[in-house]
């Protein structure tokens, strides 16, 4: 059979396992022409070397060869033109996935020139920092001036002589002359002309003084301020307790308690040099008043001393002793003053129980805290009695002085005896002392008032009734005040 190829493809039987070499068909000599002839097809297709056959392979490479070169089409151009398909092509040029993505804003789209996004309007990320000296984008010194480190200050030149940088280090404002920096010196330049008359009290401009004022009602630390000069302290002790009156039997003398002591009051100019960074402060407390025993035919009793106050080691004012209790002989006595105590303020003391008659009213302290009155007694005829009035506390605020002007005293109609009147940073009034009583319970000695005022004593009585207790004394106080 002729071969059809290669306008066309041979249809070749093949012989099967019971063909013999003479079966019709698939006759052997033809199965064996049918290939030669199908090979010499072939051959005459590919053609042999440099083969001038127009219709071969060979001829038709060349050929095209020849055409790529003298187009002047590289290896890489005839491969991209050799390619079958769009996808081949992407292929050998690299676009990967890119030339086939679709245009538009979303995160899979390709971007278009006219996108909003790429306009001015948009706002940046913030990247401040960036533009700083030294940063990644630094702004030249012709666009912004500069502030920083001594390190980071570049060297003065020409190209930003006339420009500013706060040194930071320093904590100067510098310019740059394009040789040195220098300190921008303030308006009107160099040193200031003198002027310190100007800032006087009186003067043009005058400076406000500084002080430092702190007032301790309980203990605690003072702590130094800085730039501190001088300290001016004031140490106030706290008030005695009043004591309790005599409780004796029908047609016996009983005396009245006497009136508390008030608390010592002293004050020191100190160097803020010579204190440490805290002192502490120490608050005394005030003294109790006595309370009877409740028994018959008994003695009054004394209150209690009040507490020291104190300033660190430098300064202490101790407290006022505790108003004596009443007998059947006398009122309770005032208590004594503290010998060997350095006191700065005058100092009063706390006012006598009546023995049988009013209590005693306590003399005023004109610069400090004062005592308490005494309570009033009962005569042997059973005549009951008023209290004394506790003295008033740093009389120098007003202008009447002598004894009483603090707590009231107890009388018939209102028997306890009236609480001094608190004075913060001066000194307390003291407490009235109590009336004394035959057909009920004797009146209490009024509370000191604060800082440091006395009790008052309270007021004594017949058996079978309460007798009165002696007031509470006020507690100390310390004032620190420091100037600059």
């Amino acid at each position: 059979m002729p071969t059809s190829f290669p306008t066309g493809l041979d249809a070749l039987t093949n012989p099967t396992s019971s063909d013999d070499l003479n079966t019709a068909g698939v006759l052997h000599d033809e199965q064996h022409a049918n290939i030669n002839d199908a090979v010499e097809a072939l051959q005459a297709k590919v053609g042999i070397n440099s083969s001038a056959v127009a219709t071969s392979l060979d001829n038709k490479h060349a050929t095209h060869i020849a055409a790529t070169a003298a187009h002047g089409i590289s290896a890489y151009g005839a491969t991209l033109v050799d390619d079958a398909d769009a996808s081949a092509a992407r292929t050998t040029l690299g676009l990967g996935t890119a030339a086939v993505t679709n245009t538009g804003t979303g995160a899979a789209n390709t971007i278009l020139g006219n996108d909003a996004r790429l306009t001015d309007a948009r706002t940046p990320t913030a990247h401040q920092t960036t533009h700083a000296p030294g940063d990644t984008d630094a702004l030249p010194w012709t666009t912004i001036h500069g502030r920083g480190t001594t390190a980071a200050k570049p060297a003065a030149a020409a190209g930003n002589a006339g420009y500013l940088y706060f040194d930071t280090d320093l904590a100067k404002l510098q310019r740059s002359t394009g040789a040195a920096w220098e300190d921008v010196a303030e308006s009107g330049g160099g040193a200031p002309a003198a002027h310190a008359t100007s800032h006087d009290p009186g003067g043009a401009d005058p400076i406000a003084a500084r002080v430092d004022v702190q007032i301790f009602t309980a203990s605690g630390t003072w702590t130094k301020p800085a730039d501190a000069k001088a300290v001016y302290v004031e140490v106030v002790g706290a008030g005695g307790g009043g004591g309790t009156g005599s409780r004796q039997a029908s047609g016996v003398q009983a005396g009245g308690g006497a009136g508390g002591n008030p608390g010592i009051g002293n004050q020191a100019w100190l160097r803020a040099s010579d204190l440490g960074a805290t002192e502490t402060v120490t608050i005394g407390a005030g003294g109790a008043g006595h309370t009877h025993a409740g028994t018959d035919t008994t003695n009054g009793g004394s209150g209690t001393a009040g507490g020291a106050s104190s300033f660190g080691s430098f300064l202490v004012a101790v407290g006022g002793g505790g108003g004596g209790g009443g007998t059947t002989a006398t009122g309770g006595s005032a208590p004594s003053a503290v010998n060997g105590v350095v006191v700065s303020f005058q100092s009063t003391a706390g006012a006598a129980g009546g023995a049988s008659g009013n209590g005693g009213a306590a003399s005023s302290n004109n610069r400090g805290p004062a005592g308490g009155g005494g309570g009033g007694g009962v005569s042997a005829g059973n005549g009951a009695a008023n209290g004394g009035a506790g003295a008033g506390g740093f009389t120098i605020r007003q202008s009447s002085t002598g004894s009483g002007l603090g707590g009231a005293a107890g009388t018939s109609g209102s028997k306890n005896g009236g609480a001094g009147t608190g004075r913060p940073s001066q000194g307390g009034d003291g407490g009235g002392g109590g009336a004394s009583s035959i057909n009920s319970a004797s009146g209490d000695g009024g509370a000191g008032g604060i800082p440091g005022g006395g009790g008052g004593g309270g007021g004594a009585v017949r058996n079978t009734f309460a007798a009165g207790s002696g007031g509470t004394g006020g507690r100390g106080e310390v004032r620190v005040i420091t100037y600059f």
